[in-house]
Parts: C-alpha cells; structure tokens; sequence
C-alpha cells in the first residue's frame, strides 16, 4: 500500500504523463459531485462548451501547487457558467484511497482545503483513470465540443482560454465524420465473431440526415451501409455492421462520405483505419519478463491453459519491488492460453510514484522466441491476452540460427553433454534457469563456428528437480531443452 508522508514533499515536481493521444475522442461519462450534483460530460459539449478536467490528488504538491494559483477558478469565473458561459471547468480527485474528508482538509494524505477559493465543481471518482489513462497527477485534458480532446500541461488563465477558441467549429454545411471505433477490439484465439460498430459525428452546420459507410477488412469492402437520421451540428450516433467472422488477425477501415447527399466539405476524419484485432500466435517456448515497480504487492499474474488449468502464476505479495523477475515455460501441448496481469492500485506498471521528485516505472515483455505477446507497461487495473500455441519449439527466426540442440543424459547427475549446430559462426552462452525463471548457472559467450559443436555444463551442484537450458545467440535468439537433474 502506498504510505505519503507529507514531510517528503519539499518542492514542485515534474510528473510523468502517459495521456490520451491528442484529438482522440474523450470517453463520455456521468458522474456526481461532492455537492451532490450530477454532470454529464457530453451534455456540456452538446451545448458547444469547451470542457477542462483537472485530474488530482490531494497528496499530490504539483497537484495542489497548481490548483491554488488559481488559475483554473478564474477560467471558470470568466468565461464558465456565470461569466460568458463558453467553458466549464471539473477537477476529478483521481486517487482511489482518497476520502471526501481530505478534499475538504482532513487527514494525512492532504495538503489542505481543496474547496478554499475553488467555484468550480469538484468530483472524487477513481473510475476515469483508466477511461483517460490517468497514471499521475496532476493531468489537464481541454475537450472541444466535437468531443475531441488534448493535453495542454499547467498552464495560465489566458492560455488555457485560447485552446477554446482553437476549438473546430463546424466546417462547411456538409460535413460528416468517423469518431471512433466502438465495438470490440479484443485479441483472439484461433476465431472469433467481431461485431464492428462505429460513431459518426456531425461537424456541418447544416443537420446532418444521409450519409454513407463503407466497412473494410483486410483490405477488402466487405459492406456498404446507408445511414439516415437526424443529427444536429456536434450530434453523434452509432452505426452496427454485420458480424464478422474472423480466424487470422485482421485490419479494420472504415470510410464516410456523401453528407446529405453531397460532397463532404471537410474530408480529415472521414477515414478511420489501423485498427488491429490481434491474434497472436506462438511456439510452446514462452519467455516473460517483468521488471516491477516499487509495489508490486499490487501485482498478481497467471497464464491459463486450454481445459483453464494454470500453467504459473504469481499472487499478490509474492514478487520483490523494483527487481527482474525472468521466467522459462514449455507449454505442454497445443491449444489455446490466456495470458493475465492484475494490479490492484490501477496504475499497472507505469509512473509509480515514491514521493515527489522520485518515480520508479516497471516493465513487462511476454514472448516466444522474437514474437512479442505483451510489451505494453501501462494496463491500469490489468488485462488478458490470449494466444494460440503450436508444437514447434522455435520461431522463424531461430531456425536461421540453429540447425540443431541436443543434450545427453538427461536426467543427468552430473555432466550434461550439449551438442549443437550453428548456421553461422557467431558468440552464443548457455545459461540454466530454474521453474520460477531464477538463472542459477551459466556459462561464458563463447564464439562458435558454423559446424557441429560440442561442448558441457557441470551439473552436479544443481539439487535434483526441473530446470531449463536456454542457448542464446550474440543477437539474443534462443533455443531450450527441458532438464531433468537426478540426484
């Protein structure tokens, strides 16, 4: 659990963001506040307000440094509700263990009244963190009425301002386009049936009634849709296509055109592409390496198999802070796993904060050979990846290293006899891991030529029990034998 004494916070610090790519869609919500009154965040944006979200944390000193320069409550005065009624200002108290108590001044983890001097509407709700990929504080975004968003850093009154008025208004009289990709997105084994949905927005000024969507998949126009409705200038609205069945990883496009009828006036978002439904698929040789950060009691992970027995997992509690843990696994046959990572606080392994001034990231890599599963540090609460395995023991890649791996005996007492041929001459080191990845004996790179080699590792101070040979070449290809030690 994380422990903030306020005696540690001795100046401003720089915070670590990892925000929402700019003029992506904000995620709609509707929350309440701590007066009790509710807010719908696309409602303002429907009325053509610009919408800024202060993200904090009251232990957090940039956090409360910045809320007290009072620069926000005068955007708010100004040109808010009571001013000229463009903007509206929401600070969002993200932490999760935060109570309504040290908002208003009280307890330990505060720096004070956070209601002192503030007209604006304050929110205690942990539930955007994950929706705006809060994993510091604190974080501006400013949402333009076409609901697309950006980051703009602590800035002054008049500043802040003027990113309102760079907001689009609408372009033209017809003017259609793609916000997002709404329907699912999640990886797969071996097939699934994606159900695609979209969000189309109107940014003319004129009501949008007729426009048309073309759907492709890998390339190819696989439906064409005529939609008709009624939507008035920043008015969105979904859009279903037929299910699809996939069984290979696919691309996803989709295309708007002819606004009521007529040529779009403004064609940058009418186009929506990359989007990637993954199916990975690997050998039965899975590496995975975490690096943790400073609390990795709040880390827990498995990899599942195919009848959902698990193949390992780590619980909460059980894996050292800010250290590399590496483990080896030959998956026992063919079928599909889920690979799942938990972190309980909801930051995942990025931008762990010890104190102001001093922050210390994880890292996660899930593999097989050179095919990357997971590299992917920031997950918030935490995710599942499934994956297809297949009896073969090496990539691709590896095959162009390695022709052969062999090891007699085994089980071996004492001296395990490796035999092994290399394509091309190159530094390669045998290094033996035990079943909770730990490296217990390794020999030194050693520079082999491109013909049948032979060599030995001395076993017998190894206790009796599983283990894993890995060869690796100078460009980090693996190869791996399973060992049994005998005693």
């Amino acid at each position: 659990m994380r422990q903030i004494f306020l005696l540690l916070f001795l100046g401003l610090t720089q915070m670590a963001i990892a925000q929402l790519e700019d003029n992506s869609i904000a995620p709609n919500w509707i929350l309440t506040d701590i007066d009790g009154r509710n807010h719908d965040l696309y409602s303002y944006l429907n009325r053509g307000k610009t919408v800024y979200l202060e993200f904090s944390a009251t232990w957090s000193g940039d956090s409360w440094a910045y809320h007290n320069n009072g620069y926000l409550n005068r955007l708010y005065k100004e040109y808010g509700p009571n001013g000229t009624g463009e903007v509206m200002v929401i600070m969002i108290e993200g932490d999760l263990q935060t109570s309504e108590d040290e908002i208003h001044g009280n307890g330990q983890r505060t720096y004070g009244n956070w209601l002192s001097n503030t007209d604006y509407p304050i929110i205690d709700d942990h539930s955007l963190n994950r929706l705006y990929n809060i994993t510091s504080w604190p974080m501006l975004y400013v949402i333009c009425p076409n609901k697309r968003l950006r980051s703009v850093g602590l800035q002054s009154t008049q500043t802040l301002y003027r990113h309102s008025r760079d907001c689009e208004n609408p372009w033209g009289r017809h003017n259609v386009s793609i916000l997002s990709y709404d329907g699912d997105h999640e990886s797969f084994c071996r097939s699934k049936e994606l159900s695609p949905i979209i969000s189309i927005q109107n940014e003319g000024t004129d009501t949008l009634k007729y426009c048309s969507i073309e759907f492709s998949l890998n390339g190819t126009v696989v439906e064409e849709r005529e939609w008709r409705g009624t939507l008035a200038p920043f008015e969105a609205s979904q859009i279903s296509f037929s299910p699809q069945q996939l069984n290979e990883e696919s691309w996803l496009s989709f295309r708007a055109a002819s606004p009521n009828y007529e040529p779009d006036e403004y064609m940058q978002h009418n186009e929506l592409d990359g989007i990637l439904i993954k199916s990975p698929k690997t050998g039965l040789d899975i590496q995975l390496t975490i690096h943790t950060d400073n609390w990795p009691e709040e880390n827990a992970w498995s990899i599942k198999g195919p009848s959902g027995y698990f193949v390992s997992s780590e619980d909460f509690d059980s894996l050292k802070a800010d250290a590399l843990h590496y483990y080896e696994f030959q998956l026992p046959r063919a079928g599909c796993y889920e690979f799942e990572m938990t972190d309980s606080y909801g930051n995942g392994l990025a931008h762990g904060e010890l104190w102001p001034g001093q922050f210390e990231n994880g890292a996660i890599l899930l593999r097989s050979g050179q095919d990357v599963i997971w590299d992917n540090a920031s997950f918030g609460f935490g995710f599942s990846i499934p994956f297809e395995a297949s009896p073969v023991t090496v990539s691709q890649s590896n095959v162009a290293y390695f022709a052969d791996f062999n090891t007699f005996p085994n089980p071996v007492t004492n001296l395990l006899n490796i035999v092994f041929e290399p394509y091309q001459s190159a530094s390669y080191q045998f290094m033996m891991y035990n079943t909770l990845g730990q490296l217990v004996k390794s020999s030194p790179a050693q520079l082999f030529d491109a013909r049948p080699q032979e060599t030995s590792l001395d076993c017998s101070d190894l206790d009796g029990g599983i283990y894993w040979l890995v060869l690796q070449s100078e460009d980090g290809i693996r190869m791996q034998r399973k060992i049994i030690v005998q005693k």
